[in-house]
């Protein structure tokens, strides 16, 4: 009696595993199958002030953000309560060198207090062959972690920097696609 009830409850067990596991995989075969559907926007920024034009792509359903920062020119981010991955886009003025990008960007966050880490640095480019510099960060930011990619480059003087920011693991391709989609042309006429 008492083996024939264990075995109705380790059927059971094994039932409800398996049906957990069909719905994980379901989840993750949609959600994968969303973002390689997903529709891209195009958002573009003309300085007159520099002479140029940069536009970057995110998924279509990111929504635009207020900017917080002085040098942002466009902040966006994924839809939902809580904002991230968010993408930020700033114009740098000409006090900055590409190399110490990722250095400067440590020190202002440092200046705030937070807890800043460079897990990597290397020298890049984007897809026309302009030097780019990319950079992935770790940080705390009200008790959240925080990792950064940031893909910098310059034009003429003055250093253009993307970074996108998400509060899970190491930046994926996913998101390294979007910062990587940057263009500078020259101002529109």
């Amino acid at each position: 009696m008492i083996k024939r009830k264990r075995r109705g409850v380790i059927k059971r067990v094994i039932r409800t595993i398996l049906i957990m596991l069909g719905v994980f995989l379901l989840i993750a075969y949609t959600s994968a199958s969303h973002a390689q559907n997903a529709q891209w926007n195009t958002k573009e920024y003309v300085s007159s002030l520099w002479g140029f034009t940069l536009s970057i792509s995110h998924p279509a359903e990111w929504v635009e953000q207020p900017l917080i920062d002085s040098m942002q020119v466009l902040r966006v981010s994924a839809p939902g309560p809580i904002p991230y991955p968010t993408i930020i886009v700033s114009v740098i003025p000409p006090l900055y060198t590409l190399e110490r990008s990722a250095k400067d960007l440590a020190a202002r966050l440092r200046r705030f207090d937070y807890e800043v880490k460079i897990l990597y640095e290397k020298p890049s480019e984007l897809k026309n062959g302009a030097p780019a510099y990319e950079a992935e960060l770790e940080w705390i930011w009200d008790g959240t972690k925080l990792n950064t990619l940031m893909l910098a480059t310059m034009k003429e003087r003055v250093m253009i920097m993307v970074t996108v920011n998400n509060p899970k693991d190491r930046i994926g391709e996913d998101l390294k696609k979007i910062l990587y989609s940057l263009e500078v042309k020259p101002e529109k006429e």
